[in-house]
């Protein structure tokens, strides 16, 4: 918290001059739950240099009854307003509100006044029985922002948790953060915040299953926002201007092998290069890309977004070297003497077994894609069982 000088009021006179004197750098505090929690969190762009205390103010706080009813002083505690019998005979919905702004804790600190301006309107300090849904008591939305206090939260909110979306993603890529970037109008920054957790958002944005979509909050409203075509849109655009990555690091005289040229292996050799390493990746096929490039059909990833992402990042200093198979070319130990580390990224193309009976005789729906994709698929006959419901199964 920064700074400030605290002074005690004695009347009501004071104060205000007081308040006049330090022309806008002076401001009141009476309870203090919402004025102090702002400056400990340092949201004022220019925080108050003096706090004018109005408890020491005679005659503010209490209860009083007249011939027109009951006199309520501004520096009554919320408390004593919901606790007061008279108010609770005679007005009911007066104590049921006072119960309602906020927690026990702040309704025995802050005051009816103070609470009129309140700041954080968060249900994390406001409800009154501290049983809700919310993002800091690990729910998936946070209703200061997107509940029904998003017409009353005068700051925001803070990203206390991931939301759902971020929560529901494999790689928990910061979904909120750049979407924040694209409403902003700043496509750059929305892609960088993009690549900082997905470096391949041009091929994901085509072939994720987006399971970000179905914890989407805004699906509680109407639909879930798109999140894989805006990630398709960000990727694309990353392909057409590449200069809108930082350049890598300085070079750190590092080298490190990678084997595999599939999506782990050219996620790595990204990561590796921005660091400032020098970067080989070994493939044993002619094409970098994997089953990107020889498993999915074309229809659903187009082979020139695949061949673009890997002269993207040959472009930033990758080096790949095709056709070459560690065990016959070169030996893993050979790998361990020249480079300073290596990384195994070969892939999952084996193919598993499901216990049937002459399951040898079958042949690899994974295989007949890699074939297809090659053009030497050969006749399988007029009628075929597939066995599985995935995306290989489906293609």
């Amino acid at each position: 918290m920064r700074p400030f000088q605290h002074t005690n009021a004695q009347s009501l006179e004071q104060a205000g001059a007081l308040l006049a004197a330090w022309d806008g750098r002076a401001t009141a505090i009476a309870g203090g739950t919402d004025l102090l929690g702002a400056l400990k969190d340092d949201i004022y762009a220019a925080p108050p240099d003096l706090l004018v205390n109005l408890k020491t103010i005679p005659g503010l706080a209490g209860i009083e009854a007249g011939p027109e009813g009951l006199r309520v002083g501004a520096l009554t505690k919320l408390h004593a307003l919901e606790a007061d019998p008279r108010v609770r005979q005679d007005y009911p919905l007066l104590a049921e509100a006072a119960r309602a702004v906020a927690s026990p804790q702040i309704r025995r600190m802050g005051t009816v006044g103070g609470n009129l301006c309140q700041a954080p309107r968060c249900w994390y300090y406001r409800a009154p029985d501290n049983a809700f849904h919310c993002l800091r008591k690990d729910g998936c939305e946070c209703n200061a922002l997107t509940g029904e206090n998003r017409y009353h939260s005068i700051y925001g909110s803070v990203r206390v948790a991931p939301p759902p979306c971020t929560q529901n993603c494999p790689t928990h890529v910061e979904i909120a953060e750049y979407m924040a970037r694209l409403r902003a109008d700043d496509l750059a920054g929305a892609v960088r915040q993009l690549v900082a957790t997905n470096p391949l958002p041009a091929i994901t944005g085509r072939v994720c299953p987006h399971f970000c979509e179905t914890g989407c909050n805004r699906g509680d409203h109407d639909e879930a926002v798109s999140i894989r075509d805006v990630e398709r849109f960000l990727g694309d655009r990353l392909l057409d201007h590449p200069e809108l990555l930082d350049p890598p690091a300085p070079d750190t005289g590092r080298r490190v092998v990678i084997v595999g040229a599939g999506p782990a292996g050219l996620a790595a050799a990204h990561y590796l290069r921005q660091a400032g390493h020098r970067v080989v990746v070994l493939d044993r096929m002619a094409e970098p890309g994997g089953m990107l490039r020889y498993a999915i059909p074309a229809y659903r990833l187009p082979g020139d977004i695949v061949a673009r992402t890997v002269g993207m990042l040959a472009g930033r200093g990758v080096e790949f070297r095709t056709g070459v198979t560690v065990g016959q070319d070169v030996t893993l130990a050979q790998l361990e003497a020249d480079y300073d580390a290596v990384f195994l990224a070969v892939g999952a193309w084996g193919q598993p077994s499901i216990g049937l009976d002459g399951e040898a005789l079958t042949g690899s729906g994974l295989e007949l894609l890699t074939r297809v994709r090659q053009g030497t698929v050969t006749s399988v006959g007029r009628r075929v069982v597939v066995v599985g419901g995935g995306s290989v199964a489906t293609d």
